[in-house]
């Protein structure tokens, strides 16, 4: 047995050996090392910008791998999903909002390149756009000056353009604070549009002709979720938003430092959604202090209650469910067009004032329901609202009813086809007036 033991011993020895002299006669492992190749920036332009416009680099042997690419401005790199493209011959970026001017540096892999300065440029702001015709800073004849005024323009012509409505404008003086440009022919009603190479400013809404300036209507409701965010929708939406500009003002009492915004609109719209006593105490001389018109869909807020706008000598208001309700037109005025007698008014849910039509007032009565509840009052300015009213507004001011309350926004603007042509008829009316 010890001798098979050794013979077995032997024998593995010699194969450990072997398999040692074996391994050391192979040559040596070198691993392979991968030299990209250098890569070269040709130019990169522009050479000064904005924040947040593209650049572009272009030069050779870039790869086609953008996850190997470290591009910053001054030290601050461009995010991933800033990078526009990237190719082996060009890389387009969108400058950092957090850029300052400096050098840009390109690094991919283990090579980097530093260029030139890159400019970050202050970016233009406008502060006004004001037609210098005779029919208001918001219409200019075809050929009239238009005056832009505002910060940090470009003085090149060739990297300023300026339109009306997509009409490009001529431009005739061109400084850092303030551009010139002639109303194009042609052009309808929109807005104007400033652009400064690829950054682009939109302005306000220029006309034509005053028939076809935009209405600008500030509509006042409790919040931005309400009910009424629909209904200014709907009047935004008239013509083709071609001729209302909403503006939604979310907030439930107005104060004196509010005039300034509320007398800037063509005509003020007094909200369904706004609570109703929030139009009382100092809030209801806001109110009447208000120059530009007010139409009103708010019944509630407007009776004669200490916290009410008191419009209306009535505390009282009643309810219909599902139904359609008629008016007797009572006048012969241009919002009627061709409607007259007894015409479909609304359908679905609403409120109505008592029917009594002299709780019109001091107004003038343009329907009624037939039953006599005023569906449709105007008050001049400066007249009380009714004898004894204590009070008087300092513009023009219309309620036009009667939604419901409840049901939700379907109630809210639920008037016959024919009667919300009056409605934007009146709208316009008011948005007229002087």
């Amino acid at each position: 047995m010890k001798k098979n033991k050794l013979k077995y011993f032997t024998g593995l020895l010699a194969l450990v050996l072997g398999i040692v002299l074996v391994t050391s006669c192979q040559p040596e492992y070198e691993p392979e090392i991968y030299t990209y190749p250098e890569f070269s920036i040709t130019d990169f332009t522009p050479k000064a910008g904005l924040l947040g416009e593209p650049l572009t680099i272009t030069g050779a042997n870039f790869g086609d791998h953008v996850e190997a690419a470290t591009i910053s401005f001054n030290g601050v790199v461009v995010d991933e999903e800033d990078v526009v493209s990237y190719s082996d011959t060009e890389i387009v970026v969108n400058i950092p909002q957090e850029a300052v001017t400096g050098p840009i540096e390109i690094k991919i892999w283990t090579q980097n390149i530093t260029t030139e300065t890159f400019t970050v440029l202050p970016t233009p702001t406008i502060a006004s756009i004001v037609s210098q015709g005779m029919e208001g800073e918001d219409v200019a004849a075809p050929g009239e000056t238009v005056l832009i005024t505002g910060e940090n323009f470009y003085t090149d012509p060739g990297r300023v353009t300026i339109e009306f409505n997509g009409k490009p404008a001529e431009i005739t003086s061109l400084e850092s604070n303030s551009i010139e440009v002639i109303a194009p022919q042609g052009y309808t009603t929109g807005r104007v549009v400033a652009s400064f190479d690829d950054y682009t400013l939109e302005g306000p809404f220029i006309a034509p002709t005053v028939e076809t300036r935009i209405r600008e209507v500030l509509f006042l409701t409790r919040s931005l979720t309400s009910h009424d965010i629909a209904v200014a929708e709907i009047i935004n939406d008239y013509k083709d938003g071609n001729f209302f500009n909403v503006t939604i003002l979310p907030k439930s009492v107005i104060e004196e430092s509010d005039l300034g915004q509320l007398n800037k609109a063509d005509v003020v719209i007094m909200g369904r959604n706004v609570p109703s006593n929030s139009y009382g105490g100092d809030t209801r001389a806001v109110w009447d202090n208000i120059e530009r018109p007010v139409l009103s869909m708010n019944m509630y807020g407007l009776r004669n209650y200490p916290d009410r706008a008191n419009w209306l000598n009535t505390t009282s208001i009643s309810s219909g469910v599902d139904a359609t309700l008629s008016a007797e037109i009572l006048v012969d005025d241009p919002v009627f067009g061709d409607l007259s007698g007894t015409i479909d008014w609304w359908h679905g849910n609403y409120n109505i004032f008592p029917d009594d039509p002299s709780l019109a007032g001091n107004g003038i009565l343009l329907a009624k329901s037939p039953a006599g509840s005023p569906l449709f009052i105007r008050w001049d300015a400066n007249i009380e609202f009714y004898d004894g009213a204590g009070h008087s507004p300092k513009g023009i001011r219309t309620f036009f009813g009667c939604g419901s309350d409840g049901g939700g926004v379907i109630h809210y603007f639920e008037f016959s086809e024919p009667v919300k042509e009056v409605f934007f008829k009146e709208l316009d009316r008011m948005a007229r007036h002087d």
